[in-house]
């Protein structure tokens, strides 16, 4: 073995001269390296060794300089004192490793940066003997850093220079791109396209578009089994980089961003979203579409996260769009219902309201709503009917040619004949002929039957009109559902014993035993006729209320219904108690409006009913003729003008004067030519205005109109009227 401490001898040949010349190569290290070794630079001489043999052309020369840079302790420097080593916890510095040990127990360690004693960096290495008088290290002199300590170093470096270009990648992506949440708020999978990518996304649920470049972006949908998109539209993301970026696929979803507080606080309320297809959030959002935890560990005070969610996920095409706040109100709930009719044209009743909603600000829109839906399913009646009465309130007139030319191209089909003879004078002969005639073609045709019985009825022939809705309900279980109203007017037009409203009732809901209407028609029956009590029936539907909704809705729902059955006794004061303890975009404008309508309501009670959003909206035309006289002048006019028939807006303005009501056969002749709950809100809303005459004749005449309004009414229909001789 060389001598690895010649120094020990002044007088000694340098080690790098002798190991030169025993190998008989006077040029095995370049001058500069020995002079470095000789003043005792020999970490540094190495180094400078390492560097030239990548230059060394000699292959003999090379591989030698190449073995002997790898003994290191020929490169060993003396130390003036131990290194200092400190460990706390498993984080700080320690001693590994025993590289080219010798046989008198000395070996060269690395001292490592360590982490819960998981060597991370190297710092030096060190010529190291164990202390032969107890515990610890004889530090003998500074050596080279070994192979593995060397590599470790290497791969630590590139590992924080990959770290560092990742993240100038990631902030540069972050800056010219970012994630777009695409929500499908319909009830059937979408495919959503934003830019060049797609993904399918299942109903009621979202998925996430990473790497949305934040530039014009195609967005685009179109339904999972059909071809072609039904929207598709550019939107500029320049500058959005910093928001949350929200695709509402078809504007469907109501969105809404709550915020729930951990720890002490009180969040802020929630708010809806703006409308539009593309919606940009100014903040990060906690939770998008992911339902929080219950409960967080939180350091100070408290934290506040933000969720955003769709407001009405899972419900029907109609409660999604009225959940939360007043049907089709806003413009949010307007594109979500005109979006959800895209998906199902068939749904009717979404159809009307939506075009209804539009009739005040854009009725040619309203119109167009129920044409695009009627267009799909040619076929669905129920669509035509919506569609002749739609255009009736925003046009005055119906598009009598357009049927016309549609029964000359289906002269043998019933449902021409019975939507042509709609659209004629109702009452007159020729609406008649054309029921007839669909009836000569299909005698068991549902719509021809109700049709003709609705005749009978505006003719005062009550025993006939019975007659045909009888066989009408006869003709189907849903047939006997849409009966259910006729039948119960008629049958106390004609002075039916209760019983027999009783069992036509117990027929229906045998039909239809989930139907809460039917429920709620024959309790009120049963108060109105004192075959119980309200005590008795409150306990009867809270049960029927609680297992038939979510359990978010069925508190709102009982209570109005409780303040609905406490309106049929007279007790108004348990009927504004109810109403008092919801919300206003909780309470149903038609119970509020009948506790508004009836004898002995105050102005608080009005105020109930105007503190629900967008109130007469969500009232049916016989309801709104009622409340005709809550609104202001130029309301009352608008009103007029949009959600009325002729017929039914001639008959509001005879309503406006007492002087033109005393004379009961008079308006009553010109009331019976309407459906009977026109009938029925007239006669009402005359009693009212007659009021506070007190001539004879006024007083006459207001018993009348009420005696007709409840000759008609359905059960629970009727403000409480009190004396009929008494005022309010």
């Amino acid at each position: 073995m060389i001598d690895e401490n010649p120094d020990s001898d002044a007088t000694a040949e340098p080690l790098l001269r002798l190991i030169a010349r025993k190998e008989g190569d006077a040029g095995l290290f370049p001058p500069e390296v020995l002079r470095l070794h000789d003043e005792g630079q020999r970490l540094r001489a190495r180094k400078l060794l390492l560097r030239h043999i990548k230059l060394e052309r000699n292959p003999d020369r090379k591989e030698k300089q190449r073995r002997l840079s790898g003994q290191l302790r020929l490169w060993l420097e003396p130390i003036e004192k131990a290194p200092a080593m400190y460990t706390f916890n498993g984080i700080g510095s320690m001693l590994y490793g025993k590289y080219q040990k010798e046989s008198d127990g000395s070996f060269i360690a690395t001292i490592w940066l360590v982490l819960v004693f998981v060597p991370l960096w190297p710092f030096a290495a060190y010529l190291v003997l164990r202390n032969p008088e107890g515990e610890g290290w004889l530090f003998l002199a500074r050596a080279p850093l070994p192979p593995l300590a060397r590599g470790a170093r290497v791969a630590t470096a590139a590992a924080v220079l990959t770290a560092m270009i990742a993240a100038y990648a990631i902030s540069r992506s972050a800056a010219t791109h970012t994630d777009v949440f695409a929500y499908n708020g319909f009830d059937r999978p979408v495919v959503a396209y934003v830019g060049d990518s797609e993904r399918v996304v299942p109903a009621h649920r979202h998925e996430v578009f990473e790497g949305v470049s934040l530039d014009s972006t195609r967005f685009s949908a179109s339904w999972k089994d059909e071809a072609g998109p039904f929207e598709s539209f550019q939107v500029d993301l320049s500058g959005h980089g910093d928001e949350t970026i929200v695709y509402n696929v078809g504007d469907q979803a109501v969105l809404w961003v709550d915020y729930v507080v951990y720890g002490e606080g009180t969040p802020r309320e929630g708010h809806t979203l703006v409308e539009g297809p593309v919606i940009f959030l100014g903040e990060e959002i906690d939770y998008p579409f992911t339902t929080p935890p219950d409960s967080k560990y939180v350091y100070g005070s408290g934290i506040e996260n933000s969720v955003l969610h769709a407001v009405g996920a899972g419900l029907s095409a109609l409660g999604t769009v009225s959940l939360g706040t007043p049907i089709l109100s806003s413009a949010a709930a307007l594109a979500a219902a005109r979006a959800e009719l895209q998906a199902h044209p068939e749904n009717v009743q979404l159809a009307y309201m939506t075009a209804s909603a539009l009739l005040f600000d854009d009725p040619d829109e309203a119109v167009e709503v129920i044409r695009s839906c009627r267009e799909r399913l040619p076929d669905d009646v129920h669509l035509h009917r919506m569609y002749q009465e739609i255009w009736l309130k925003a046009r005055r007139t119906y598009p009598i040619e357009e049927y016309r030319s549609l029964l000359a191209a289906n002269p043998k089909s019933p449902m021409y004949h019975y939507l042509l003879g709609r659209m004629i004078e109702q009452g007159s002969g020729g609406a008649a002929d054309h029921y007839q005639a669909a009836l000569e073609l299909d005698p068991e045709y549902p719509p021809a039957h109700r049709a003709l019985g609705h005749v009978a009825a505006t003719g005062g022939r009550w025993t006939d009109a019975l007659e045909h809705f009888d066989r009408f309900a006869s003709l189907g279980s849903q047939e006997a559902l849409e009966a259910i109203e006729p039948r119960l007017r008629l049958y106390r037009r004609l002075n039916r014993e209760p019983r027999e409203l009783n069992r036509l009732l117990d027929e229906a809901r045998d039909l239809h035993p989930d139907v809460m209407y039917l429920e709620l028609l024959q309790g009120h029956h049963r108060l109105e006729t004192g075959a119980s009590t309200l005590a008795e029936e409150l306990v009867k539907i809270a049960h029927k209320v609680e297992n038939s909704l979510l359990a978010e809705w069925s508190d709102a729902m009982a209570g109005n219904v409780r303040a609905d059955l406490a309106l049929t006794v007279g007790d108004l004061e348990l009927a504004r108690g109810e109403l008092t303890r919801l919300k206003g975009e909780d309470r149903a404008p038609s119970v509020a409006l009948r506790l508004a309508l009836s004898a002995g309501a105050t102005r608080e009670d009005l105020e109930l009913l105007g503190r629900i959003p967008a109130w007469m909206a969500q009232l049916d035309q016989a309801e709104q003729l009622m409340a005709l006289e809550f609104l202001g002048w130029i309301d009352r006019e608008k009103a007029l003008q949009t959600w009325f028939g002729a017929n039914v807006a001639a008959i509001a303005r005879l309503l406006e004067t007492p002087d033109g009501l005393v004379d009961a056969d008079s308006l009553i002749q010109q009331v019976s030519q309407e459906y009977l709950g026109a009938q029925v809100a007239a006669y009402v809303a005359a009693a009212r205005k007659l009021a506070d005459e007190t001539s004879p004749e006024a007083v006459r005449a207001r018993r009348a109109y009420i005696e007709e309004a409840r000759s008609l009414a359905l059960p629970g229909e009727l403000p409480w009227l009190g004396n009929v001789e008494g005022g309010r």
